[in-house]
């Protein structure tokens, strides 16, 4: 592509970095999105069995973990839970009058449910203060139709998360017509999902393709080099969030140098016929 790659250090924008206590054995990774109504008290109580990392695309949610107190979650925040023994009691639409959509990324036990539901608590009420936004408790309102809530995006088995992960969820902004990151790789997998505009994205050993608003995708990290994250389009910004499992002190990239490119280019696979012109190198 005869694009630059000029300012790609300015287009990351860290927004949690933590130390989950545990990863499952042989975790599966499911990318989700959750689609909440005006009012709706989300979902019951209940448990994941691994750590959770979320993005609010947009609204007001209402969250609460056993041991912390209740939270309202705004479009363009970050949040998360470790899972295991600690019940997540309230994830709630927190207006009557918007819809609540989120992003999640779950690592779970291999086959097992994305959720366990738990009993609920006694009624208790949450007073509204400046400090504590709540509108409604999620106690008054119902779960209707929570079981179709939720659209799963993508399921995938990464090869490996490194020990002791350190997760960080980060939101990267290309302008029009940016080639995005230089080629490097990534300490552990990464799972991404569109926020707007359009990707180029291509990893080692599958051809290019292209990620649009709405769609998710996942990298496995280790040894693969990413080569394209590139804003696809002249006319319109890139944008999306991603989901980083990465080893404790390792950066959250590495560039690869142009020795190593040139040796391991065999590897790289060629782009489909149908390939958008985009896709072809000048």
């Amino acid at each position: 592509m005869s694009k630059n790659n000029a300012g790609w250090e300015d287009a990351f924008t860290v927004l949690q970095e933590v130390r989950p206590p545990f990863i499952p054995e042989s975790a599966e990774v499911k990318t989700v999105v959750a689609d909440l109504p005006p009012g709706s008290a989300g979902f019951p109580p209940h448990r994941h069995s691994g750590p959770s990392f979320y993005y609010m695309l947009e609204g007001e949610l209402q969250f609460e973990l056993e041991g912390e107190p209740p939270r309202v979650i705004r479009a363009g925040e970050a949040f998360w839970e470790p899972g295991g023994d600690v019940t997540h009691y309230t994830n709630a639409n927190n207006r009557d009058d918007i819809p609540c959509r989120f992003v999640v990324t779950l690592v779970s036990r291999s086959n097992s449910a994305m959720r366990e539901l738990v009993p609920s608590r006694t009624s208790m009420v949450i007073a509204p203060s400046e400090n504590n936004p709540i509108k409604k408790s999620a106690i008054s309102k119902n779960y209707d139709g929570w079981q179709n809530a939720l659209t799963v995006l993508q399921e995938a088995r990464p090869p490996f998360i490194p020990e002791s992960v350190h997760a960080m969820t980060v939101v990267v902004d290309y302008p029009p017509g940016s080639a995005g990151c230089p080629p490097h790789r990534h300490s552990g997998p990464a799972f991404g999902y569109m926020l707007e505009g359009e990707m180029l994205f291509e990893i080692e050993g599958e051809p290019p393709r292209v990620i649009r608003a709405g769609e998710a995708f996942w990298e496995p990290g280790g040894d693969v080099i990413h080569h394209s994250n590139a804003n696809n389009r002249d006319d319109m910004r890139c944008r999306y969030t991603v989901t980083m499992l990465g080893a404790p002190g390792q950066p959250m990239l590495t560039l690869v140098d142009a020795e190593e490119l040139e040796a391991r280019e065999h590897l790289r696979a060629p782009a489909e016929s149908n390939a958008p012109r985009s896709f072809v190198k000048e």
